[in-house]
């Protein structure tokens, strides 16, 4: 290690003095002495590190005594801020903590508060808000330690500062590292208070890292605060094997509290993404939408059957721009219709002085306000805290520099959930999902129910199937038999009912199966969940194709498909039959009545807070005020007394207090001045300047305290909107009660849970549970729950995360994407396997069975797949080693290891070209789907495609292509033809006759980012029923140091069976001896130019 060079002048002389000090060759004898000693240690500090230059002090005979005098040689402000700081700054290090287990520092600490006069007078100086930047910092650090210190001689001031937490708390000061302190400090004394024996040294335990950080998970804000955004340290987060280390007993709060820091984490990873790009520290495709220009002109709380929730009207001088053809409110009117996504409704944004975020809160979007010259947009705050904040900001000064940038975080697929954790008191057979390998749970099916798993068994163990027509009313045959069989049992006999179903292996069926038993024998209701909503509307007509009446089912959320459209709860709690019989009219309207005072009383609060504070207001604070009671007395004209004033008015205490305000000393009193105590004298003293900087804080206390009351009232007027809300639900909830299977999404089932508890659903069944994370699926078993049954497959993707640290890939054992589909099976519970696939003819079945699933067997059918038209192989690897192109801002949020998407040019036209020759061969674009791992080829395909077709993609893909910037919101909405183009991320659960498949990397380093994963590959070659052609460098997935093993695996397999190629193999049907490859685009239009050959018919 490298020594730093000697120190020369005036530091080499501060050294010399150093040393003199500690070994007592000199003593401190005044605050001059003891200024050059603080200079001394600091120059110590920085030739030598602090650590070396502390133990010298501890360890000379004079050390410590040097700091005992030193310290109390001069009390002033000015003498503390400028030398006794920078001391305190040094020995309160943290690698100081670091030695000798911390006994260095306590002595230290003892010599410097014991005594107390140091300690004492510093205290006094924060009392009266005189301390500032380092020195406040340096005050707080101080507090920190004394809380923490097991010392008695230290600890008995910890008194103090518990008392300056309630009355002056550091976690209100204006320096970001003074709070944070502060927040440590609470959570200190929290824990001294809550158990005694606690060791104050768990640094890794929640609660005190910033106004958001709790111990109980409840009382966190689902948004986040400034504080939080801004804080460096780690967030509190279990991991899973940590929560179920936890004893059975106590196991269950831990479990919600894991389930719900690690997905509120996740959706904070996407919000401060896009809170940087917002900011601009971040490049990214698209600009989001700034507001600017500020100004807050009235609220809203909607009309009748239109109420709403509390919203700021805020008017945006800046950021709303409408095309220059659309300027009158006609023409912006019927834009506005047309174009929903612009200033769209619902999504989220932060309202910022610069960067410091005030609030958040989401869009109303009100036509009539927008189509204004300066346009009004609503904003509705997402917590009483933040409405606060934002209606100061709105009014203070600095207004004009506020924005409010929309984020583009779907927070709508977390709020919901994350909520619904906050509320869940109790798991409905929580030893079966809490405890999945322990003694099982006690189960006890209906009856008639029994009976019909004891025949399934007997079926079983005489090695025959089950025809389950007759029994369940089927008008044809329903013959099961072997995995089915077993599934179906499983699925019904155990509280936590799980079947895996790898891919085409029917997995749809067994749970309409299952449904459909449950309808026959019992008569329990069934909450049917899925992810998306095209999962679920495609498991509701399942289960209308099996025989389920429509009129027992229903359909909770906005979208549908045309079948499933008459299923939809608003639909049906409109019609006669769904109303409800009980009369809400009396209670809505003494609810509105509420509701009109409320608003009164807003309207009044929101005038007095856009007018100057009145002095009679002021008066009124300073009266009940600890500090302000002197002024009130200075003010007061004597009982009785009447004395004039300017024009002989009576004198009252509002014109005393304008006098003094203007400056006027006791003479300009008159007679008053006689009935002043001589104790109010130094009032009447005070300069003007303070005068007015007194007024200034009074004023703001006033303020502060009407802003109070205004977000209180804000908070009145919403909890009265939920009650007209629940209100208006209640026809919903009667649709509930009587209609035995309620479909939803998972974000659907934490919205609606007041309507999902009406029901009191007894079965929860979870189609596709191993893409569902866990919170969802708790969240949505409501008490009444008997039974969970969830069908899925955990070898296919796992749940879509934001954060790839929380992720089973990253491997730090946070372990969010794994489902609970997942989870219970690694943690060993029982569960059976569907074992036999309809889907894929078995040439391409096989590389299934290679990856993931050696039991796979192939259904009868799956053979009689004719070959593809055209081409010599129905599976088919076009390898080529055309180079992968960077698509620099846009990232794939599956593939963590790469800051940029791929796309490849090659492997678009040769897309293009192929599809085009399909569908020469007769293929309609219906019978196809063409899928990429990318975003970036995603978009490349598609503006490629659309030369022959208009490529639509679904709901998922549109999303994130517009997320990226790769996609306008008006092209998002365009009509759209049938040639299906998705990532193969979102294509999971679905399936084509053909597959065309853009793999997109191509590179010499065998970087192949998020394709190392198998389950991924699984779903790619399991997607397509008659055949499969893929473009891509096979060299470079060879050449993949994580993924190599497996690759080679799966491209020696292709070679075996011949299906490897460097073009596409065609053959005319014409003229079938005549074969091609085609390895450039451009050979297809030379060999096949109408989907044959060359050669004449």
């Amino acid at each position: 290690m490298s020594t730093k060079p000697a120190l020369s002048g005036r530091a080499a002389k501060l050294e010399k003095l150093f040393y003199a000090f500690i070994n007592g060759d000199r003593s401190v004898q005044n605050s001059q002495e003891a200024k050059q000693f603080f200079e001394a240690v600091d120059v110590v500090c920085e030739h030598t590190f602090v650590v070396a230059c502390v133990e010298r002090i501890i360890g000379r005979k004079e050390g410590l005594s040097t700091v005992r005098v030193a310290i109390r040689s001069n009390l002033s402000l000015a003498f503390i801020t400028t030398a006794t700081t920078a001391f305190l700054k040094r020995v309160l290090h943290h690698d100081v903590k670091t030695i000798n287990d911390g006994l260095f520092l306590e002595k230290l600490l003892v010599e410097i508060l014991s005594p107390s006069t140091f300690w004492t007078t510093f205290l006094g100086f924060y009392q009266c808000n005189q301390l500032e930047g380092d020195t406040l910092v340096a005050f707080a650090s101080l507090c920190l330690e004394i809380v923490s210190s097991s010392s008695p001689d230290i600890q008995i001031l910890s008194h103090d500062v518990e008392s300056l937490m309630k009355s002056s708390p550091l976690t209100k000061s204006p320096l970001e590292e003074v709070r944070t302190l502060g927040y440590r400090v609470e959570k200190v004394i929290q824990l001294r208070k809550g158990q005694a024996t606690a060791s104050v040294k768990m640094n890794y335990s929640p609660g005190g890292r910033h106004d958001n950080d709790f111990e109980d998970f409840r009382k966190i804000s689902i948004f986040p605060t400034a504080d939080e955004v801004s804080s460096k340290e780690e967030p509190f987060l279990q991991r899973l094997d940590d929560v179920f280390e936890i004893p059975r007993e106590s196991r269950t709060s831990s479990y919600i509290s894991w389930l719900f820091r690690l997905l509120r984490e996740d959706m904070l990873a996407d919000l401060r993404e896009d809170l940087q790009i917002a900011w601009g520290q971040k490049k990214a495709k698209y600009k989001p939408l700034c507001l600017g220009g500020l100004n807050l002109v009235n609220y809203d709380l909607g009309a009748g059957t239109r109420a709403k929730p509390f919203t700021l009207m805020v008017q945006c001088r800046e950021g709303i721009n409408f095309p220059q053809n659309k300027r009158s409110p006609e023409a912006k009117k019927k834009y506005l219709e047309e174009y929903k996504n612009f200033v769209k409704h619902g999504v989220i944004g932060a309202l910022c002085l610069e960067k410091d975020i005030i609030a958040f809160g989401s869009i109303v979007r009100d036509v009539n306000g927008l189509i204004k010259d300066h346009p009004v947009v609503g904003i509705q705050v997402t917590d009483n805290a933040g409405l606060k904040l934002a209606v100061k900001a709105l009014l203070s000064q600095d207004f004009s520099r506020l924005k409010f940038y929309v984020v583009d975080t779907a927070t709508f697929s977390y709020e919901p959930i994350l909520q619904r954790l906050k509320e869940v008191t109790e798991i409905p057979i929580e030893n079966a999902i809490l405890d999945p390998a322990g003694p099982p749970s006690t189960y006890d099916p209906p009856p008639r129910l029994q009976a019909f798993i004891r025949e399934l068994k007997n079926c079983r163990q005489k090695g025959l199937g089950a025809d389950l027509g007759p029994k369940l009313g089927f008008k044809r045959t329903i013959h099961i038999q072997d995995a089915q069989l077993e599934s179906l049992i499983k699925g019904l006999e155990n509280p936590v009912g799980q079947i895996q179903g790898p891919p085409g292996t029917g997995k749809s069926f067994i749970g309409a199966i299952i449904a459909k038993v449950l309808m026959e024998l019992t008569e329990y209701r069934i909450l049917v969940l899925s992810y998306t909503n095209h999962a679920l509307d495609q498991f509701l007509e399942d289960l209308m194709d099996i025989g389920i009446d429509e009129n027992n089912m229903v359909r909770i959320g906005s979208k549908a498909t045309a079948r499933t459209d008459a299923l939809r709860i608003d639909t049906l709690s409109r019609i006669p039959q769904g109303r409800s019989s009980l009369d809400i009219r009396p209670m809505l309207n003494a609810t509105r009545s509420e509701q009109l005072d409320t608003a009164t009383r807003l309207d009044n609060l929101l005038q007095s807070l856009k007018s100057q504070v009145p002095l009679q207001e002021i008066l009124d604070m300073l009266e009940f005020s600890d500090s302000g009671m002197r002024y009130w007395s200075a003010f007061q004209v004597p009982d009785g007394d009447q004395i004039a004033g300017k024009k002989n008015k009576a004198l009252k205490p509002v014109d005393v207090f304008d006098r003094w305000l203007n400056g006027k000393n006791l003479g300009s009193l008159g007679m008053l001045a006689a009935h002043i105590d001589p104790e109010d004298y130094p009032i009447w003293n005070i300069p003007p300047e303070r005068r007015q900087t007194l007024y200034n804080e009074w004023a703001n206390q006033v303020r502060q305290e009407q802003v109070n009351d205004f977000a209180q009232l804000a908070e009145t007027a919403n909890n009265l909107y939920r009650q007209i809300d629940s209100l208006f639900k209640e026809s919903k909830r009667n649709v509930v009660k009587n209609r035995r299977i309620i479909g939803c999404t998972t974000t659907g089932a934490a919205m609606y849970q007041s309507i999902i508890r009406a029901a009191s659903p007894d079965i929860v069944l979870v189609e596709e549970a191993g893409e569902i994370l866990e919170a969802h699926v708790i969240t949505s078993l409501s008490p009444s729950v008997k039974q969970l049954i969830l069908i899925g497959d955990h070898k296919q993707l796992r749940p879509k995360v934001n954060n790839y640290n929380l992720t089973v890939e990253k491997g730090e054992g946070f372990d969010l994407n794994v489902s609970l589909f997942e989870r219970l099976i690694r943690q060993g519970h029982r569960f059976a396997v569907l074992q036999e696939q309809f889907r894929s003819h078995p040439d391409i079945s096989q590389f299934a069975r290679l990856l993931a699933y050696p039991e796979l067997k192939d259904g009868p059918k799956t053979h009689d797949h004719k070959p593809i038209r055209g081409l010599q192989k129905r599976v088919v690897f076009v390898h080529h080693e055309h180079p992968e192109e960077q698509l620099n801002n846009v990232s794939d949020r599956r593939d963590p290891t790469s800051k940029a998407s791929k796309k490849n040019a090659y492997e678009a036209e040769m897309v293009l070209k192929t599809v085009k020759y399909l569908s020469q061969q007769g293929y309609k674009s219906e019978d196809m789907v063409v899928l990429t791992p990318y975003m970036g080829q995603l978009s490349l395909l598609r503006q490629t495609l659309s030369e022959i077709n208009d490529p639509y993609l679904n709901e998922l893909d549109t999303h994130d292509l517009v997320r990226a910037g790769l996609m306008t919101q008006a092209a998002s909405k365009a009509a759209k033809a049938k040639l299906r183009l998705s990532t193969v991320d979102n294509y999971q659960g679905e399936e084509s006759d053909i597959v065309i498949i853009s793999m997109a990397r191509s590179n010499k380093n065998g970087d192949i980012g998020f394709l190392v994963a198998c389950e991924r590959l699984v779903v790619l070659m399991s997607r397509a029923r008659k055949g499969i052609i893929l473009y891509g460098n096979m060299n470079t997935f060879l050449a993949s140091k994580k993924g190599g093993e497996l690759w080679k695996k799966y491209f020696d397999a292709m070679k075996e069976k011949g299906f490897l190629f460097d073009g596409l193999p065609v053959h005319c049907e014409q003229h079938p001896d005549r074969l091609s490859i085609l390895p450039k685009p451009q050979d297809f239009d030379q060999h096949c130019p109408d989907g044959g050959c060359a050669e004449s018919w």
